[in-house]
């Protein structure tokens, strides 16, 4: 693969069998905009698969690879830097990029040694470019929009991207990365079926985003 996306473990208690398991949309429609582009992606969602951290590690090891996208939103972030962390102890070389609603709101939160990129924001246009970049030497950094990168050790923010206004011009998410059988909504409403979800619309988190920056104070 070019790029492995991870989908971390998020929990607000246990849940037990009651809980919902949700495909994670966000990392399947940008693997479904990279594979348009010819790029070869890989998804794993640990949440669903129930991986623990050292499993996560196994099959990074298995499966070598030089980029590896992790998308969370706030009650993912701890299980994210964990994982990103342990990256990192693998092996240093290997790309980082985070990505998500949690990023797009507390971009600061980014600013650790093991995260080497962030996007902001929506993450198709952006991380094409960015992988246009890292494999193809294509571009500039500093002209990615949505891209948060280090310069002179200290993070540096690119311009904001536009918000995608035509969505039936995206692919349809890569589902076939997905392990579909895995998902199920919650329990008073599984009948045993196969389940799944789509995306009708998408707000304007990244103006959301950026009048939250200044009220939030960095999570390390």
């Amino acid at each position: 693969n070019d790029v492995l996306f991870i989908a971390p473990a998020f929990k607000y208690g246990d849940l037990g069998d009651v809980n919902t398991i949700c495909p994670h949309l966000g990392i399947a429609s940008i693997a479904a905009y990279l594979e348009k582009h010819e790029y070869n992606v890989g998804i794993l969602d640990a949440y669903a698969l129930k991986m623990t951290l050292k499993e996560i590690i196994a099959h990074i090891k298995k499966e070598p690879v030089k980029i590896i996208g992790i998308g969370a939103s706030t009650v993912e972030y701890p299980s994210a830097i964990a994982i990103i962390k342990e990256i990192k102890k693998l092996d240093e070389n290997i790309i980082t990029v985070f990505g998500g609603p949690h990023v797009t709101i507390m971009p600061e939160t980014t600013d650790l040694p093991q995260i080497d990129y962030a996007v902001q924001g929506e993450g198709e246009i952006t991380m094409l470019e960015l992988l246009d970049y890292l494999i193809k030497g294509k571009g500039k950094l500093k002209d990615i929009k949505g891209l948060i990168y280090k310069k002179n050790k200290k993070l540096h923010f690119n311009k904001p991207r536009e918000l995608i206004t035509d969505l039936d011009s995206l692919p349809f998410p890569a589902y076939h990365l997905l392990p579909m059988n895995k998902y199920k909504p919650y329990a008073i409403y599984d009948v045993g079926k196969k389940f799944c979800a789509l995306i009708t619309s998408r707000s304007e988190e990244r103006r959301v985003g950026k009048e939250c920056r200044s009220r939030w104070s960095p999570y390390h």
